[in-house]
Order: C-alpha cells, then sequence, then structure tokens
C-alpha cells in the first residue's frame, strides 16, 4: 500500500468507528467496494481486532481507475485530495474535522480482489500468505520452464492476481481464487479457498514433500526478499510455524 503518501499532512488513525462510516459513504458513492489488507479485520467476523486503529484503511473498489478519480474529484466535500500511486487512489477522507488515509484499488471483481489481498491472521501477516503464493507460482515456473526448454515466468501481484509474463511484462491477469489455487496445484473447493486466506491456512495445503517444494526452499526464497533484509523478525514466526507442523504432520 502507500503508506507514506500523505506524509505531509496530519493524518489521523482510522478507528474501527471510521471504517464504518467510510465504509458506508464509500458504499453510497461507488457501485461495488470490499475491505482488503488488514482493513478486514475491521469486519464483524474479527471483532478481537476493532480496538486496534490502522494507519489508512483499504479498498478495493469494482470500476476502473479513471472512474475511481473521477468520483473522487466530484466529491471535495469527501475527498480533500487524492494522489496515485500505480494502480492505487490514495485519498485524503474527511471525517469531521479528522482526517484519514484510504486507499481505493481497482479491480473487475471485488470478492477476488479482496482474497487476494486478504489481511493474514493474528499471529502472522497477510504479506507472508502472499509470499508462499509467490514461492508456489515461482516453483510452479521453473517446472514449467523445464519442461518447455525455455524460460515460462508466472507471478502475483497484490493487487492484480496471476498471470504470465512475455518479454519481461504481464498483459493479463486473473483474479479468481479457484483459478490461481488450481495453478498452484492446490484443490479449490470453498473450504480451501477460505482457508487459503491466511499463511496459516494455505501452507496447510501446500504438499512440502518434494526437492523443489520444500520448507527449505521457502526459506531460501524468503530470504531473498528486500522485506527480509529490513525486517527479518517479520518472517520468524511463519518460519517457526511451518517447522512445529510439519514435526507434527
Amino acid at each position: 500500500m502507500s503508506g507514506n503518501a500523505f506524509k505531509d499532512h496530519d493524518i489521523s488513525l482510522a478507528t474501527h468507528k471510521d471504517y464504518l462510516r467510510t465504509r458506508d459513504i464509500l458504499k453510497a458513492l461507488f457501485p461495488k467496494i470490499a475491505a482488503a489488507g488488514s482493513t478486514q479485520f475491521f469486519e464483524s467476523g474479527y471483532l478481537w481486532q476493532t480496538n486496534n486503529n490502522k494507519n489508512d484503511l483499504d479498498f478495493v473498489v469494482q470500476l476502473d481507475k479513471q472512474s475511481i478519480i473521477k468520483i473522487v474529484e466530484s466529491n471535495p466535500a469527501i475527498f480533500q485530495t487524492y494522489r496515485k500511486f500505480g494502480n492505487t487512489v490514495s485519498t485524503l477522507f474527511k471525517i469531521g474535522n479528522r482526517l484519514i488515509h484510504v486507499d481505493l484499488m481497482p479491480t473487475v471483481n471485488v470478492e477476488n480482489e479482496a482474497w487476494i489481498m486478504t489481511g493474514g491472521s493474528t499471529e502472522i501477516k497477510g504479506l507472508l500468505r502472499n509470499l508462499l503464493l509467490c514461492f508456489l507460482a515461482n516453483v510452479r515456473s521453473d517446472i514449467l520452464s523445464s519442461a518447455a526448454g525455455h524460460e515460462v515466468k508466472w507471478t502475483i501481484a497484490f493487487p492484480g492476481g496471476i498471470g504470465q509474463r512475455h518479454n519481461g511484462i504481464c498483459l493479463e491477469r486473473e483474479t479468481s481464487p479457484s483459478f490461481i489455487l488450481d495453478y498452484l496445484g492446490i484443490e479449490s473447493t470453498s473450504h480451501q479457498i477460505e482457508l487459503s486466506r491466511t499463511f496459516e491456512g494455505l501452507s496447510s495445503l501446500v504438499s512440502w514433500d518434494n526437492d523443489m517444494q520444500s520448507i527449505e526452499k521457502f526459506q531460501e526464497y524468503a530470504k531473498e526478499q528486500w522485506l527480509y533484509k529490513k525486517s527479518p523478525e517479520v518472517f520468524e514466526s511463519a518460519f517457526d510455524y511451518l517447522h512445529v507442523t510439519q514435526n507434527h504432520r
């Protein structure tokens, strides 16, 4: 997300009450929205998180970026200003005499994108679940490359979904959870789709018993990421979880 988009403004933390008010206003402005990332923890199924204020609120919107911008610009009483970061429209949202940071991300399907942009769990951040999805896509790419005799590269973007790169460019991506899980070799029943929203659930669906797709290979992949070099402690809970659960299988 674009957490530093408005560091030159006085931004308030977003409370659960702010979330409810923002969500209702956005529902009135846009045809279809859904909470994304850790903002999902403000929903009814995560009431244990309602006292944890957020630096920003993230929503996926079932519109293209330009249509989102047009609506934002047409409502200055609600949005003080906005900035564009890639495919994200970052806004300053007015709550009384306060300002909160609200990110709006365009999508063709809010349910699918909300699954892609899941918020993780109480113990392990969503970025580790996303990293595991990327690792599985990387393993799949290596297998296909070996069979084809040339590089085949599939990547997953958050937001965006899975897609194949051609000449370094990915022109089309698929956001369907069932498509993504099937492609990664994981059964995609409604139970598995829901389970795979967290690192713990997704890792339980992975076959870790081959040389290319082992816990050790995942750890090597994770340690190559820039965030590991910056904050290795974020990854330790995921590594520990894998070793504990696999030892009990």
